[in-house]
């Protein structure tokens, strides 16, 4: 499990957040819901490692940590994928930065990316796939990490709506196999729900959570056409209304 208590980060000139606390399951998915610059990317850079935490304290698996950075792996909006590296080399970042062997690490490589869909694609270079393969590859070289915590920051956000729909397909199978504990960030309330063990909504700066939502007792997969989960969505909708202004 992790455990975030009575975290703070504060800048000279900001409070992003003075008193943050919440619990995710160890092999569940949790999704964030907040307005635009209410402090949710700077929450998993501190989660991550990226920057200190100025106050409280973090668990995980019942051991005191400054941060998660030997146990999580972080996906951005952006894919990242160096441009002057084709797409096998590119999802092989994780296992020479951690001087694996690279001979495995190749078999492993073509094995999840032969079932992202990118068989053949090994030798393409960025530029020369679409958006959604190169998420796809960003994925696989996620997975390569072979971390037990997956930090998503949006990721989906700026693919068309099938290419998104076909990637919540993949995140979710990722969480479920590969039994990772996933945190991400979203601003789509239903991608939110068709995904999520549990949802956070947030406020704005100072973050605070306002609510949390419990989905552990709905099956999955989910489906966009449920009644429930809409009737779920206007209700964080009303909830939200005054704090989440871009969803």
């Amino acid at each position: 499990m992790l455990k975030v208590c009575n975290i703070s980060k504060i800048y000279p000139d900001l409070a992003v957040f003075t008193s943050l606390s919440f619990t995710v399951e160890s092999g569940s998915f949790a999704a964030f819901l907040g307005p635009s610059g209410c402090g949710k990317s700077t929450m998993f850079r501190v989660i991550a490692g990226i920057e200190p935490f100025d106050g409280g304290s973090m668990e995980w698996k019942g051991l005191r940590v400054q941060n998660l950075k030997e146990n999580a792996a972080m996906m951005l909006q952006k894919d990242l994928l160096l441009p002057w590296f084709d797409i096998l080399d590119n999802v092989l970042i994780p296992i020479k930065t951690l001087n694996k062997d690279l001979n495995t690490g190749k078999s492993e490589a073509k094995r999840l990316l032969s079932r992202f869909g990118l068989s053949g694609f090994e030798h393409y270079f960025p530029n020369q796939i679409s958006g959604g393969m190169r998420q796809r590859a960003a994925l696989v070289r996620t997975l390569l990490f072979d971390r037990e915590v997956f930090l998503l920051d949006e990721p989906l956000s700026a693919l068309d709506a099938l290419t998104r729909r076909m990637l919540q397909s993949e995140i979710m199978r990722i969480q479920l196999e590969f039994d990772k504990t996933v945190l991400m960030i979203t601003h789509d309330v239903m991608e939110a729900l068709m995904l999520a063990d549990k949802v956070f909504l947030l406020s704005h700066l100072p973050m605070r959570i306002i609510k949390e939502i419990n989905l552990r007792d709905l099956p999955k997969p989910r489906y966009h056409l449920d009644s429930k989960l809409a009737e779920m969505a206007e209700d964080i909708f009303s909830t939200l209304k005054g704090e989440l202004v871009d969803v």
